[in-house]
């Protein structure tokens, strides 16, 4: 009985865009290539040909969770001192929590950082800019004078 062991461990998942290498040595100390490239787009079959002829090649699939984006509607501008709430679940039920805190007073770059799970673990990271937009307060007076002129 002979019992047959793959020369890597698998691997993978990888959320899209995620980098990962690929051994250079197998698990029996065997030294080759693999091909193609790296792809951290999408889901690739690779082959891992030995250096040593005699040695048979070897496939590994490595599977490329596409990397959802949440949506918001958020407004782009307010009015300095307006408070905005930020929204902790996207339009598209991804929840998470932005920081930092909601500033009325400054124009922000806020950061969304969702909740990751093994349900949903490949969820983009999302960056809005809330422009404060300030306001002037005309309070005119005018002063009328009659001067007579003779």
């Amino acid at each position: 009985v002979s019992i047959i062991v793959d020369p890597f461990e698998q691997m993978g998942p990888y959320c899209q865009g995620e980098s990962f290498t690929l051994p250079k040595v197998s698990e029996e100390c065997y030294t080759g290539t693999w091909s193609p490239a790296v792809n951290n787009q999408q889901t690739t079959t690779y082959t891992f040909t030995p250096d040593d002829p005699s040695i048979p090649s070897y496939t590994m699939t490595v599977e490329i969770i596409p990397l959802m984006e949440p949506e918001f509607t958020i407004e782009k501008s307010v009015c300095y001192g307006t408070n905005l709430t930020l929204p902790t679940v996207s339009n598209n039920g991804y929840s998470g929590v932005w920081s930092p805190k909601f500033n009325p007073h400054q124009t922000t770059t806020y950061t969304f950082k969702p909740d990751i799970s093994d349900a949903k673990p490949c969820i983009k990271t999302i960056r809005h800019t809330v422009e404060i937009k300030m306001y002037i307060d005309f309070k005119l007076e005018f002063t009328v004078s009659k001067e007579l002129h003779i």
